[in-house]
Formats: structure tokens, C-alpha cells, sequence
């Protein structure tokens, strides 16, 4: 299994034949095969919490922080007055727009060198940042979910999540998808949800970990959590209400992970 370093790392993603990771301490790293990785090096000072790929760059989010990059090795800083004092945790992309979020509130930009002033999204803490079907949602604590096409105004949607609090938020086969540890909820529209109840492993409580879509499947990954004991496991599904039992997340040598896995990213 792939050692990279000491630092503890956030989050990935891939584009340009090349997958990018970065840390909570400012570090990022880089490889073309997932197996083997440059040596970690040090973009900015703050922290850095989330990153994606689109329009060509690595762009990637943290305290008080954006950088991009096109090759995950030389890294541009943004100076921006409207983001100068923004604690960035989520970023997505859509429709040509750049939306990153500061709490409650977002700011936009299609070049990620100007960029709107904050505008609020809603009476709580953005939790996740999705975009899917032409419009952006946002969810936070307590069922909260909001939709935007533009990043900048925001809706907030009368949903049936009741206190639910999303984990992670992915867009695929034609709906949304939430997790909050072991109970799923799909959406069309963000408003009007399905609750999918996953196979439940035995005793102990579940944590998620991540949720993403690519090759027309959703992936969970998280862990049961039971007598102080973490065991990872993994779930899929096709269409994100029909998942397998969860099963025991392997490392390449087929043994039970253990180290603790906070993002995943599906190999090309």
C-alpha cells in the first residue's frame, strides 16, 4: 500500500492523466498510477481541505486559501480581497462557473481570478457542494439543502429530510445522492428525497467516509465502529437505492485496511 509521507491527507482528484491529493497541512502530492508518488511538497502554509479538476486545472480549497494548478507540481496562489478572509471547505464546478463555500456563504468566479462578493446561502453550515442537472445544491445540518443555478442565488428547498445531516453529496445516473453514514437518500431535484436503508453490517455503528460515482456505479466507503474497534468496509450500487452488503475494504495485498481512508477517487 502507498505511503505518502506523514501528512494527512484530505482529499483527491484525478485529471490529465494524474491524480492529485492534498493535506490539511498545505502539502500536495501526485501520481500517474496510484501506487507510486512524488514527494510531498508544500503549496501554502494553510491548511487545504477539498479539490477537484475542471477547465483543464487541479483547483484546490483552504483556510483563507485557492490554488490551481495544471499539473499538480506548480501551484498558483489567488490573491483576492473577496476571498481574503474566507475559511474554504467545499468547491464545485458547473456550467462554466468555479462555486466555493465559507460556512453559510459562496462566491463565484469563471477564471478563478475574479470573483463575486460573498452571498448567503442559507441558515446553516454548508456540509456538501454538488452540482448535477444543471443547478448546484448545498446541504448542512438538520435536513437543510438549497439549489442555485448560478452559485450566487440561492433557493432554499422545502425537503422531507427532516434533521438529517448529509456526510457527502454526489451527482450520478440522473439524481443526487446523500449519505449519512449507513442511511442513503436520492433525489431528483433536491427537494423531494428517498430514503434507502443499506444492508447493515453486524454490530457497532457506521461511519461514512466518502461517496462518489463514476462508471455508472456509486461507491460508499466508511467503517463500523464497535468496541473501540474501526473495521472499513465498502458498498455499491448501480443506481444509488439497490446496494450489496457492505463488505471489508481490502489494500492491494487482499488483507483489511488500516489505515483510516478520508477520500477515494475510482481509477480511470
Amino acid at each position: 500500500m502507498a505511503v505518502v509521507g506523514s501528512a494527512n491527507w484530505y482529499a483527491i482528484a484525478y485529471g490529465n492523466g494524474k491524480y492529485v491529493a492534498i493535506s490539511n497541512d498545505g502539502y500536495a502530492t501526485t501520481s500517474t498510477n496510484g501506487s507510486e508518488w512524488t514527494t510531498p511538497k508544500q503549496v501554502t502554509s494553510n491548511s487545504l481541505y477539498d479539490i477537484l479538476f475542471a477547465d483543464g486545472k487541479f483547483v484546490a480549497v483552504g483556510t483563507k486559501t485557492l490554488v490551481y494548478s495544471t499539473d499538480g507540481n506548480t501551484w498558483t496562489t489567488v490573491t483576492s480581497s473577496a476571498l481574503s478572509s474566507a475559511w474554504l471547505s467545499k468547491i464545485a464546478y458547473g456550467n462554466g462557473i468555479f462555486v466555493v463555500c465559507d460556512g453559510s456563504y459562496s462566491y463565484t468566479s469563471t477564471d478563478l481570478a475574479t470573483w463575486s462578493t460573498k452571498k448567503y446561502i442559507g441558515t446553516t453550515s454548508v456540509r456538501t457542494l454538488t452540482y448535477g442537472n444543471g443547478r448546484f445544491i448545498a446541504t448542512g445540518n438538520t435536513g437543510f439543502c438549497a439549489s442555485s443555478e448560478d452559485g450566487q442565488t440561492w433557493t432554499k428547498l422545502n425537503t422531507n429530510l427532516g434533521s438529517v445531516s448529509a456526510n457527502r453529496c454526489v451527482y450520478g445516473n440522473g439524481k443526487f445522492v446523500i449519505s449519512t453514514s449507513g442511511t442513503i437518500y436520492t433525489s431528483v431535484d433536491g427537494a423531494n428525497w428517498t430514503e434507502i436503508v443499506m444492508k447493515s453490517p453486524a454490530i457497532g455503528y457506521l461511519y461514512v467516509n466518502d461517496l462518489v460515482y463514476s462508471k455508472s456505479r456509486f461507491v460508499w466507503i466508511g467503517y463500523r465502529l464497535s468496541n473501540g474497534v474501526k473495521t472499513y468496509l465498502v458498498a455499491t450500487s448501480s443506481d444509488g437505492e439497490i446496494w450489496t452488503d457492505f463488505a471489508p475494504l481490502k489494500d492491494e495485498n487482499g488483507e483489511d485496511l488500516t489505515a483510516d481512508p478520508t477520500a477515494m477517487i475510482v481509477m480511470p
